[in-house]
């Protein structure tokens, strides 16, 4: 049986007409409709599913559009998890806790430098800005009737 890749190919190269392609492929224009049918009748049950299991009408989003509330909500499970890594460090065993050094060591160096990179990147920016600007006042703007 060929798949709808190759379909498309034969449709392509023979030029031939919706119904040949759709007799070629041994599927009925009848039974993708009812396929269709099919199908959309059964997204709106799941829809109407996730609807009814997030307690929400059918044109609610069960999203929160309020970013703030959202915030809000995530503020007590941030303080919550940084207080308990005392607690978690404490539980580690010595050879945890010297990987965790490690760890932490390794990541604060790699952000140290990131962010002299970018520093550097940006003296160097500078650096090539004013380069250009001299550049264009000395060989490419008017001279000035002042001089």
């Amino acid at each position: 049986m060929l798949t709808w890749g190759n379909e498309a190919k034969i449709k392509a190269k023979t030029r031939l007409s919706a119904g040949a392609v759709w007799s070629i492929t041994g599927v009925s224009k009848e039974n993708m409709n009812s396929e269709d049918r099919d199908l959309q009748r059964r997204l709106r049950e799941l829809e109407e599913q996730v609807s009814r299991q997030t307690n929400q009408g059918p044109g609610q989003t069960p999203l929160n559009t309020d970013w703030r509330s959202s915030l809000n909500e995530l503020k007590p499970r941030i303080e919550q998890f940084f207080g308990n890594l005392p607690e978690w460090y404490r539980g580690l065993p010595s050879l945890g806790k010297v990987g965790v050094v490690v760890v932490g060591i390794m990541l604060g160096l790699s952000a140290l430098r990131t962010v002299f990179s970018l520093i550097s990147l940006a003296v160097s920016l500078t650096i090539l800005g004013a380069i250009g600007y001299i550049g264009y006042k000395l060989f490419f703007a008017p001279d000035s009737p002042d001089k």
